[in-house]
């Protein structure tokens, strides 16, 4: 390094030694700022008191998924805008919803991790569009695992899904898996089946789980972005108020040229281009459009395999993955692995084999835990941004046409007494 670097160094550290009463302060304030918001973020989720709830729906019941994104939709509810005195002062934070698939020594379950203050309104409105089905709070089947995972009997194996493309674009739904319009709820294709097999025929020590950790978006920032991208595949003009110098210039420009020399230096671009869009092409503007009209949920889709290391078979990543596929679009949206929050299974360096088994500790902790996705230093965690009909799509009770055998439901539908039956 030439000797001017350093003289340049010492130049401005000298500087910085004359002026810390300048800047020393600004940044103090803002180290202790982020640690007082850190503190109240640690505070209120250790205070909130949560509930796993497990729900089972009666064989018979044959309901589309329109049912789901009905719930889902209700459930928006739950946030609400914070003023700076609720989220500075009091700590309050976005709260969230956990919506979980378990396959656990064979058997399929679906639960609803939710804070205690908000179980009434799950429960209702699962009830309001499943009224058959049986809501009970459960243990969570996690706490029969080891409580550190690797170790020297069990290894696991964790992922999480990101979108391929901008938020805006959808995914592929469950209005697109019906085989032709008018076909009866018994015979439609369900995108759940996939994985209520994979789930369902798990051995006793091993243990799958698909979390889907969800809060409402409030803003309408992802709906802009949308409607930008439409009007740019449409090819339409976006509309801008003329400032006070753009209105004086045109001013100008009309005494000095004339209004009839101004209007022919003017290009005429037709408003939209949608006559000449290829049939492809309109099917991403009509799912852009689709899909920003509907409520927004920001989401994170967690992952996770565990299995004592003689069973680890890495076969059944390889058919959850595959059936993720089934949402993918060429032309639209789909999932693809968050490689930044991938946990490996191997490692061929001592160092690298350090950090990885370090990371699939964090990894595990963070299942167990359903630790809020808002932190996203350590796991890397990509949210991304989901409307009710493809929640609905990914999750969802299923009907009679899931037939997998080992998932626990009601043998019969609930049923209230007759009248007049007498009492005593």
């Amino acid at each position: 390094m030439e000797s001017g670097s350093f003289e340049n160094y010492g130049t401005l550290l000298h500087f910085a030694w004359l002026t810390w009463w300048l800047w020393l302060p600004a940044v103090l304030f803002y180290a202790a700022w982020e640690l007082w918001k850190a503190y109240l973020k640690i505070w209120y989720w250790k205070t909130l008191e949560w509930v796993l709830l497990e729900i089972r729906i009666p064989r018979e019941t044959a309901k589309p998924p329109q049912a789901m994104e009905q719930i889902f939709a209700g459930l928006h509810a739950i946030a609400r805008p914070l003023d700076p005195d609720e989220k500075y002062w009091e700590g309050l934070q976005r709260d969230y919803l956990v919506f979980e698939f378990v396959g656990h020594g064979g058997e399929l379950h679906f639960f609803v991790n939710t804070p205690k203050k908000f179980r009434n309104m799950v429960e209702a409105q699962i009830y309001a569009q499943y009224p058959d089905s049986e809501i009970r709070e459960a243990d969570d089947p996690a706490r029969y695992l080891p409580d550190q995972i690797p170790n020297a009997e069990w290894t696991l194996f964790g992922a999480e899904w990101k979108l391929a493309k901008e938020n805006p674009y959808p995914i592929r739904t469950y209005r697109e898996f019906v085989l032709e319009e008018g076909t009866k709820e018994e015979v439609k294709v369900d995108p759940l089946s996939a994985v209520a097999e994979i789930l369902s025929k798990l051995k006793l020590d091993e243990h799958i789980g698909i979390q889907l950790m969800i809060r409402p978006v409030l803003d309408d920032g992802w709906k802009k972005e949308g409607e930008k991208i439409v009007q740019k595949l449409v090819g339409k003009k976006v509309s801008k108020r003329a400032g006070t110098f753009e209105r004086i210039v045109g001013e100008l420009s009309e005494v000095m040229m004339g209004p009839t020399e101004v209007l022919k230096k003017e290009e005429k671009v037709p408003e939209t281009l949608m006559l000449h869009l290829t049939p492809g092409e309109k099917d991403v503007v009509a799912g852009i459009e689709n899909k920003i009209a509907k409520l927004g949920w920001e989401a994170v889709i967690r992952f996770v395999y565990v299995a004592r290391r003689d069973l680890f078979d890495m076969v059944h990543f390889a058919s959850v993955m595959g059936a993720m596929r089934q949402f993918n679009t060429l032309n639209l949206n789909g999932f693809k692995l968050n490689s930044a929050a991938l946990v490996g299974s191997k490692w061929y360096s001592f160092i690298k084999k350090m950090t990885k088994e370090h990371k699939r500790r964090a990894f595990y902790r963070y299942y167990r835990s359903r630790y809020p996705f808002s932190d996203i230093y350590i796991m890397k965690s990509k949210p991304i941004i989901l409307n009710t009909e493809e929640l609905a799509t990914i999750y969802h009770f299923p009907g009679v046409t899931v037939g997998a055998p080992s998932m626990p439901r009601l043998q019969a539908r609930r049923a209230e007494p007759p009248a007049g039956l007498p009492v005593g």
